[in-house]
């Protein structure tokens, strides 16, 4: 898979990215970060103002940034579950997040999170996990969050693999199954 090889291949500059906006909830995640050195940690503003990064070149700068980074540290916004956590599995970026709520609503995708997710409450926490995970703990992640990417990206009828919508479809399917007390389908 084309995809498969880019982000495989992709040199990556940063340890940890954090992009978003400076809510008072993130200073301190912000703070943190800017106390590295930018190798190991890089905050991205990213707000709706039009002297924002993200307003002047669209998503692709923050893109560009998680397929930069081996690790994406991804903050409860105005939910537990954000944009940016998918957009980070799509490039490559293994996602950090502060707990389980952040798979809240997507377990049809990503119900085995823990194996490609760091789970951390800050910065300074993710930092020291990284540390602990390793070389061969940083390579399993990333072999398990390639073999995920299929289920959260949305792909043409014809890829070989099943994309977001047919994995929530069947989901929803077995969910309906089991409450009504049907033989599951055999994908279930």
């Amino acid at each position: 898979n084309h995809l498969i090889d880019l982000i495989t291949k992709r040199k990556r500059k940063y340890m940890i990215s954090l992009i978003g906006k400076a809510l008072h909830k993130r200073i301190i995640d912000i703070k943190q970060c800017g106390h590295l050195p930018e190798s190991t940690c890089v905050f991205m503003p990213c707000t709706r103002k039009t002297d924002s990064v993200c307003i002047e070149h669209g998503a692709v700068k923050a893109l560009e940034l998680m397929a930069d980074s081996v690790f994406c540290y991804e903050p409860h916004g105005d939910s537990p579950t954000r944009q940016g956590l998918f957009d980070a599995i799509s490039v490559g970026c293994i996602p950090i997040v502060p707990d389980e709520k952040s798979f809240g609503t997507y377990k049809f995708h990503t119900h085995d999170f823990g194996k490609f997710t760091l789970i951390a409450k800050n910065i300074n926490e993710a930092v020291e996990k990284i540390e602990e995970l390793g070389v061969e703990g940083y390579k399993r992640m990333f072999k398990n969050l390639l073999e995920v990417l299929p289920n959260v990206l949305w792909a043409h009828q014809d890829t070989g693999f099943d994309d977001a919508l047919r994995v929530m479809l069947k989901g929803l399917s077995c969910k309906a199954a089991t409450k009504r007390n049907v033989q599951l389908p055999s994908y279930c």
